[in-house]
């Protein structure tokens, strides 16, 4: 999958360092970890994805960002994080290295998105949980609206994906991955209203919902 901003990652970059470690320490823990990417067809998932992209998936716990990272060890993601858990001075330290970016959840964190725009139009993923916050039952009412606005800014798609627990202990955790949603479908200003904002991201909603689906049907078979 390809976007106008696509750029073609170095496998290995001095910049990020600490960042391409974790990468390799997440290689070596996808034979443990197993986990599985899935299209929607239920098959394995074998698109590469080509230049910046938010991966816009539901949060049933603390292991999703993991999780996710092992799935895609092949490139850089970066993270949004609370920045609850960016109050150590140590910890802060090494969770921006590892591609964390602090944002204020409880307010429109500028600075946060402007960050989270720069990773992405500099051909880099971008993992947001847009529930806002941890939903252990899988269930997916309503999502914020910021995924929305940093991906029409930034030029990227959304690639919406739906997790949920394993079926048994020593199976597979299954990751559905849908088609991208281009806001530049639905709007074509980079600083769409709020009305526009929320008009995408039930149509984000409803993609991550088909992903859900599949994830069911294929946990019957």
């Amino acid at each position: 999958m390809q976007n106008k901003n696509s750029k073609k990652p170095k496998i290995f970059d001095v910049r990020f360092f600490p960042m391409d470690m974790a990468r390799f320490f997440m290689m070596l823990m996808f034979p443990f970890l197993r986990v599985k990417k899935l299209g929607l067809d239920g098959k394995r998932y074998k698109i590469n994805f080509d230049g910046g992209a938010i991966l816009a998936a539901n949060h049933i716990g603390f292991t999703d960002p993991l999780t996710i990272s092992v799935a895609f060890w092949f490139r850089r993601v970066f993270f949004l994080v609370a920045e609850v858990l960016m109050k150590n001075r140590f910890v802060a330290f090494w969770l921006k290295k590892a591609g964390c970016i602090k944002i204020d959840r409880n307010s429109t964190d500028i600075e946060a998105v402007r960050k989270s725009v720069n990773v992405l139009k500099n051909g880099k993923l971008l993992l947001i949980f847009p529930q806002g916050y941890i939903v252990r039952d899988g269930e997916i009412n309503s999502l914020k609206s910021g995924a929305v606005l940093m991906a029409m800014q930034a030029g990227v798609p959304i690639i919406p994906m739906y997790s949920d627990k394993r079926s048994h202990k020593f199976g597979f955790r299954r990751i559905i991955i849908g088609e991208p949603l281009f806001c530049s479908e639905y709007c074509k200003r980079k600083m769409p209203s709020v009305t526009e904002m929320n008009n995408i991201s039930e149509i984000l909603l409803q993609k991550i919902d088909e992903c859900k689906i599949v994830f069911e049907k294929t946990e019957r078979i």
